[in-house]
């Protein structure tokens, strides 16, 4: 690496000589002679191990290495290949490193509870991708031998506490003693005391570390968490709100939770926090149930939120009201999760309470995806949202019509008043019924009189499982066949020229 720096910075500097004529300045090829400006290009080609050795042995390119390196911060290694301490020392201890973080992605991390009884990391839900200057950790640790006292557990409590106290986040301790971790737990709480934050950066819990390295990055912009513990956690809004600058410059947070078994509480949050993020523009949750509507939770300082993605999520009404107030949405993902749903308490809703929340967003809002859970009992008025192109739902919530509905004229009637000018239509969780057939054969009629002229696609997700005594026998070991007949085949047969006529492209998948 530092050879083919080398080896670029003699030909960027045009210091070869040759024997017609000598350059009257004669300057050693060198890192240090490269202009600041190939620099910033050669950084930027740079994976993150490049461009610590460009840092280190190249002053011009100290500043520009550092802005590269610290602008995003990345794990999404295992606890005991990289654990979270390592950048938050470096951030302790160089504030001006801190300042130049705009982007936090990281796996989540273990709570108290699972510290203490030696529970293993459950790992990340989504799985996210590498960032494209991270490297997967292959290799061992490294550590600076010069530095050793940086190291030892000790050392690295002193410089956390004093960085949490000087940030505002806790009182000095009176008592330099750590108590031991507690071996119990109640779900749905968060830890709110001095004494716990303390307790878990003495005791090297990531939770703790997590908090402080939020709450000392004062420009941080975008934050993705992947696996939140479902067990409790510290109460980001009770210390962060205590700092100046923690959270107030965030645009985007995504948080999803991990994977939990049956026997496990789902993770879940208040989301209080959010109280202080005036720049919030994209929020993204997923398998996490928010609750907590009894707090004194604000509307959103924010009025620039334009994308709220909720993916196996649920959010009491009058939260999700509070949330939605006065923004102007753009994209609008509310898919609920079995689980949550079941955790918060009156989190159901249909699809005109939602067209209710969002009344402001309809000169603004472009993509829906909503699966409705109760019908609605009133007009939705869905199709005043005229700059919707992409919609996404669940065909009886879309409707709002009873399963046995088979009127050819009710369920056109229905569809003019409810879809706005589609570029794309899907529908989910159908099952190919005569009303289903019904409502695409009225829908490509709709096309071809001219109420959909920009209607190009639609897509159907069929909902096909075994049933449910297919599983006995297969344990009994009967090498029985129980799959359902093909869909697609007389779906095409009844309604593909349809489709085909009205210049609407079709496009089936069989999920389940």
């Amino acid at each position: 690496m530092i050879q083919f720096l080398g080896q670029v910075c003699s030909h960027a500097t045009g210091t070869t000589q040759t024997s017609d004529m000598a350059s009257p300045i004669c300057t050693t090829p060198g890192l240090s002679t490269i202009p600041t400006e190939l620099l910033d290009g050669i950084a930027s080609y740079l994976d993150c191990s490049a461009l610590l050795a460009l840092s280190l042995s190249c002053k011009s390119g100290n500043v520009s290495a550092n802005i590269v390196l610290y602008r995003t911060y990345v794990n999404l290694e295992p606890p005991a290949k990289a654990p979270m301490y390592l950048f938050l020392r470096t951030i302790c201890e160089r504030p001006d490193f801190a300042e130049k973080v705009r982007e936090v992605n990281v796996r989540g991390w273990r709570f108290e509870y699972e510290v203490a009884i030696g529970a293993a990391w459950k790992g990340m839900t989504i799985q996210s991708e590498h960032s494209a200057t991270q490297q997967e950790r292959k290799g061992p640790l490294y550590a600076n031998k010069d530095k050793a006292g940086r190291t030892t557990h000790v050392q690295r409590t002193k410089i956390f506490l004093d960085a949490a106290v000087m940030s505002g986040l806790i009182t000095r301790p009176k008592e330099e003693t750590i108590p031991a971790l507690k071996k119990s737990a109640v779900w749905y709480t968060s830890l709110k005391e001095d004494a716990d934050l303390i307790r878990l950066i003495g005791r090297g819990v990531e939770d703790a570390h997590a908090l402080l390295m939020i709450g000392l990055l004062p420009r941080l912009q975008v934050l993705q968490v992947d696996g939140l513990s479902p067990y409790p956690l510290l109460d980001w809004h009770h210390f962060l709100s205590r700092s100046t600058t923690a959270l107030r410059a965030l645009r985007s947070l995504s948080i999803y939770g991990s994977t939990t078994k049956i026997s496990e509480p789902s993770a879940s949050s208040t989301l209080q926090f959010l109280d202080m993020t005036p720049s919030l523009e994209c929020l993204e949750l997923g398998d996490i149930a928010i609750k907590g509507h009894h707090l004194s939770i604000a509307h959103l300082p924010s009025k620039t939120l334009s994308r709220i993605c909720c993916m196996n999520a649920a959010m009491e009404l009058r939260l999700l009201a509070k949330r939605l107030s006065g923004q102007r949405i753009v994209r609008l993902l509310l898919v609920p999760g079995p689980r949550q749903t079941n955790i918060v308490s009156r989190s159901t809703f249909s699809l005109s309470d939602i067209m209710q929340l969002i009344s402001a967003s309809k000169s603004t809002l472009t993509h829906l995806v909503l699966y409705p859970i109760r019908p609605s009992t009133e007009a939705t008025k869905l199709r005043e949202f005229d700059r919707v192109q992409n919609l996404e739902s669940v065909l009886p919530g879309l409707l709002d019509m009873v399963p046995g509905m088979l009127d050819p004229e009710t369920i056109a009637n229905g569809l003019r008043k409810q879809i706005p000018k589609l570029t794309e239509l899907s529908l989910h969780y159908l099952s190919y019924q005569l009303q289903t057939k019904i409502v695409l054969e009225q829908l490509t009629q709709i096309k071809v009189d001219g109420l959909l002229p920009a209607l190009e696609l639609v897509r159907l997700h069929f909902d096909r499982s075994e049933p449910s005594f297919a599983n006995v026998f297969s344990g009994l070991g009967f090498g029985v066949d129980f799959r359902l007949p093909d869909i697609e085949q007389p779906v095409r047969e009844d309604v593909g020229e349809l489709f085909s006529k009205a210049g609407i492209k079709l496009e089936m998948c069989v999920e389940g």
